[in-house]
């Protein structure tokens, strides 16, 4: 039995209530990273700079950095930095910065500072280089999990933690490492969507409440939306763990900043129920319709970093009816999107990695035969933390042509799969205002 109550103003994410619902009914486990290497050459190092890399980091574990070693570990640290924005990570002014020491090394006071600050990069280019280990996971020191960032939306990471029987709690950030909390603007081609937030139930607003409620796990992730929820399994709130009973009733309580769209109930990493709230089932001559492109980013190789952003380019042109209006759901990204109408056709331009991005378009004047088509462009994938073992693909141009004759249930899926990644377009027809 499901029962929800909300404003009829309301919307609440689907990952939103996945994860708060996954995470109350799942058990301990314990922690680690392990390195990224490969034997099949689809490392985006080169078997020497990876060694190179290896020796480095061991160095410096070993012994810090100082002024009779830095021009020679700077070096290493240049050809990495490198060599991971070329495979599509994020590197900015710190690259050139490293490849300046190594060209003419510091002394006295500044070499001290340098050296520190090389040490300093090393290591975060080492966790860059790492992604988390979902295997296992000790509950005194892993409490929580980040799941959506301006990284990209990371639900398989969550599933993964919970499939294996550990007890987590869900965050999501801006991990955009300019000390904005709760607010994030993107504008790069890495950190590329808005940040998410990390909804905290605590009985107060003080350091004390709020870290104990981070430790018990009484915690929950939203996309950006301040969103308050309350999921309860028999009367259990989330994050915590609930006596054994043949019946399992979930109740909640959503106050969000739009109809709800869709809600999922996974049981087991498996779909136990779902509705979709936002689907029109009816069609007339004037129609709301929902296009919405979506791209998997759980890793090609088991411990590699996730896929990066598939980017969503080209032309949409409609036949057969009228583009009365064209707006993106989700653009808030100035150098990876764009969008412009005119007459039956509209220039695009977005992108997704875990998630979706959609456009929502009004059509009048519709026909029996009436098709939307989308033209899309050759483009590269493209992300910070760049998987090793499978690097950035090159996706080649496609064509995807949506019948709206061929909406069943109000709802069409056109797949644009890649090798290993069943990604798509889906076009629903929808309502203009929802519970």
């Amino acid at each position: 039995m499901i029962r929800h109550s909300c404003p009829s103003t309301l919307r609440v994410s689907m990952c939103c209530l996945c994860v708060l619902l996954a995470s109350s009914a799942c058990a301990p486990g314990g922690p680690s990273r392990f390195a990224l290497t490969s034997d099949d050459g689809g490392d985006y190092l080169d078997p020497e700079l990876r060694a190179a890399v290896e020796q480095l980091q061991s160095d410096v574990g070993a012994s810090p950095t100082d002024e009779t070693t830095i021009a020679v570990r700077a070096r290493v640290l240049a050809d990495w930095a490198d060599a991971y924005a070329l495979a599509g990570g994020e590197v900015g002014l710190e690259g050139p910065r490293v490849r300046l020491r190594a060209t003419v090394p510091p002394s006295g006071p500044a070499a001290r500072r340098a050296s520190a600050d090389l040490d300093r990069l090393v290591r975060e280019f080492t966790l860059r280089d790492e992604p988390g280990d979902y295997r296992q996971s000790d509950p005194l020191l892993e409490p929580l999990v980040e799941m959506m960032s301006m990284h990209g939306s990371f639900e398989w990471f969550m599933r993964a933690y919970l499939s294996r029987g550990h007890q987590v709690g869900l965050i999501a950030a801006s991990d955009d490492h300019l000390s904005h909390p709760g607010y994030s603007a993107p504008n790069r081609s890495s950190l590329a969507q808005r940040g998410g937030l990390a909804a905290v139930l605590a009985p107060e607003r003080s350091r004390d409440a709020i870290f104990d409620a981070m430790k018990t796990r009484r915690t929950y992730a939203t996309t950006g939306d301040r969103i308050i929820l309350d999921m309860r399994v028999n009367g259990t709130t989330m994050g915590q763990r609930a006596p054994f009973a043949e019946r399992r009733e979930v109740t909640g309580r959503v106050i969000g900043t739009a109809p709800i769209e869709s809600i999922v109930l996974y049981k087991n990493d498996e779909v136990l129920w779902q509705r979709d709230y936002l689907v029109d089932v009816g069609a007339g001559s004037t129609q709301e319709l929902l296009l919405s492109f979506h791209s998997d980013a759980t890793p090609y190789h088991v411990g590699d970093a996730p896929r990066g952003w598939r980017h969503w380019r080209g032309t949409l042109t409609v036949e057969g009816a009228r583009l009365d209006a064209v707006a993106g759901t989700d653009f808030v990204n100035p150098t990876t999107q764009l969008l412009s109408h005119d007459g039956n056709t509209a220039r695009f331009a977005t992108n997704t990695r875990g998630d979706t991005s959609s456009l929502r378009l009004t059509l009048s004047s519709v026909q029996p035969g009436a098709v939307i088509t989308l033209d899309f462009e050759e483009a590269m994938e493209t992300g910070s933390g760049p998987p090793s073992d499978r690097v950035h693909q090159l996706i080649s141009a496609g064509q995807a042509r949506l019948l709206l004759r061929d909406l069943r249930d109000g709802r069409l899926e056109q797949p644009m799969p890649i090798e290993g990644y069943a990604d798509g377009v889906v076009l629903r027809r929808i309502v203009t205002d929802g519970p």
